[in-house]
């Protein structure tokens, strides 16, 4: 699996849109389909300077290999049919973008799952929570790393 942007490269600058000194919307993302089995994706995203959880989305069908930009800010995203999220650093549903007092670097990952569904309450768990159940049945995971300074 691969996961790209057309916000950013690996290794790159995110954009002050995607970050809260700017509109704070999630970027667009797409990958490669994950190995054989894979029924659904999760993706988190992780400042990895400090070991914060950003965001998390799951249950993503299998038949989805992009995410648009400024993915809905609700547990049930209308723009990803199917797709659940937990509250974010911010307390609300969705995609929180960096807010660092100074160069951080970030990374989304993406799951390949095994299963249709999670099986998680949007409402009661958070990013770190989604990571937890999702690492150890994954089939295959794939990042993408970039830096943000404000």
């Amino acid at each position: 699996m691969m996961l790209t942007s057309p916000a950013y490269d690996e290794g790159g600058m995110i954009p002050v849109a995607n970050s809260c000194d700017g509109e704070n919307v999630s970027p667009a993302l797409s990958w490669t389909a994950g190995p054989s089995g894979t029924l659904s994706y999760a993706l988190i995203f992780r400042d990895l300077s400090n070991n914060l959880g950003h965001a998390a989305i799951w249950d993503i069908p299998a038949a989805t290999l992009t995410l648009p930009e400024d993915v809905d800010r609700d547990y049930q995203p209308a723009d990803v049919p199917g797709a659940v999220q937990c509250d974010a650093y911010d307390g609300q549903p969705g995609y929180a973008g960096p807010c660092p007092p100074n160069a951080h670097t970030y990374e989304f990952t993406l799951y390949a799952i095994p299963s249709a569904s999670l099986d998680l309450d949007q409402q009661s768990i958070d990013v770190d929570g989604v990571e937890a159940a999702a690492m150890p049945v994954a089939l295959a995971s794939t990042t993408l790393s970039a830096t943000y300074t404000p």
